[in-house]
């Protein structure tokens, strides 16, 4: 298999080269416990294939960091976006990101929107109280920035 046939197995992104190097050499690995353990194979063939998913995940989230940093915030909220759409395990850092431009761009309804989606659909998978104050913050205060621009949330 070659990076290229790697490459197809990520839906989203471009995994890390110590992944996918590392992907190579577990291949190698499961060739070999194939002739004496299929099953184990097969279930260790699917967590290595998760983790270079989630190493091509992890690097577009980076990517929408960098790119919201910079200024480019349509772009990086369009990563954000595709992330949480592919249910991506760090999805509390897109949503977190997508507040960011949200706020930067004065656009404080989409920022209250994203923030109240996160801890309906997403904090529960996080348990307890975790990101709970974070978002609430976020709420709270782009409520306040809208109805000093003369929106009206509610």
């Amino acid at each position: 298999m070659n990076n290229d046939d790697i490459y197809k197995l990520v839906p989203y992104g471009i995994p890390a080269e110590h992944s996918v190097n590392y992907f190579k050499g577990q291949l190698v690995w499961i060739k070999e416990l194939e002739k004496s353990a299929p099953d184990l194979a097969k279930s260790n063939y699917n967590i290595i294939l998760s983790e270079l998913i989630e190493s091509g995940l992890i690097q577009k989230m980076e990517e929408a960091e960098s790119l919201g940093k910079s200024g480019f915030l349509t772009e990086s909220n369009d990563i954000c976006m595709r992330l949480i759409d592919l249910n991506y395990r760090g999805s509390v850092k897109a949503f977190l990101r997508l507040c960011k431009n949200f706020r930067k761009l004065k656009q404080y309804k989409k920022e209250i929107e994203y923030a109240q989606l996160f801890l309906n659909k997403f904090q529960p998978l996080y348990g307890g109280t975790m990101w709970i104050s974070e978002f609430e913050k976020r709420i709270n205060r782009a409520e306040i920035l809208d109805t000093k621009r003369g929106g009206a949330i509610k």
